[in-house]
């Protein structure tokens, strides 16, 4: 027989059973590894090296299905995050903006400031009342989220400012400089780092910042005058 007619009854097959099984391995790895071109360099090779129409059908199905599904999630999970960072960018420049232009006079930051409720004690409420020793909360919404302040009634230079980002932020994202990192207590049983930095420029020049390495975690820029007025915050700012 020739070697034409021979190549005719077995259908011309050219399948490496050795390097079928590399290329269907090194592709399966490259997925994993999220390197997706790669992945299709070794999805052609797979397809060169195996039986395509015959004993190695399902398996290159099903690798094409994988890569297929693997790189529509990666993307799909790469503009979520992209459209979650630029979501947090804006909010940091708009809470910075924010709170700059209200640290003076805390109380205007928004239309009907709430002072906290007074003591049950009628003497020591009518006192509070003429003295004005309590903390006020004035708060504003942007878009999902929202910007409070927090501020010593009978002295407005005692202010908090927070909101809360879906992703992390840093200190270096407000210009600051860390002072101190500590951990806190996750909700899964955890921990996460918590930094308190100081701002040594711009319009929240003197103020200090806590935030912390979280999904959803509040950001809490504040005098030091607010953390005499507030025992729970300097908990918060690790004391």
């Amino acid at each position: 027989m020739t070697v034409g007619c021979l190549l005719l009854v077995l259908g011309c097959q050219t399948r490496n059973a050795e390097k079928c099984e590399q290329g269907l391995s090194v592709t399966k790895q490259a997925i994993k590894s999220n390197d997706f071109a790669l992945a299709r360099q070794w999805r052609e090779f797979s397809y060169k090296m195996c039986d395509a129409a015959g004993q190695d059908k399902e398996a290159l199905v099903g690798l094409d299905t994988e890569l297929s599904a693997s790189e529509a999630a990666f993307k799909a999970t790469a503009d979520a995050e992209a459209q979650r960072k630029s979501k947090n960018d804006a909010l940091l420049k708009l809470f910075v903006s924010w709170a700059g232009e209200n640290r003076a006079a805390p109380d205007k930051a928004s239309v009907s400031p709430v002072c906290d409720p007074a003591p049950a004690d009628a003497a020591l409420a009518a006192k509070i009342a003429q003295t004005k020793e309590h903390l006020c909360t004035a708060s504003r919404t942007a878009g999902e989220n929202t910007l409070s302040a927090r501020y010593w009634e009978a002295d407005k230079k005692a202010v908090r400012f927070s909101t809360k980002f879906a992703a992390p932020v840093s200190c270096q994202d407000f210009g600051a400089t860390v002072s101190k990192t500590f951990d806190v207590p996750a909700l899964n049983g955890g921990s996460v780092k918590r930094s308190r930095c100081e701002i040594s420029s711009g319009a929240l020049q003197g103020m200090s910042v806590v935030v912390s390495a979280a999904n959803n975690a509040d950001a809490y820029v504040f005098t030091p005058e607010y953390l005499e007025k507030d025992p729970q915050m300097k908990l918060i700012a690790g004391g």
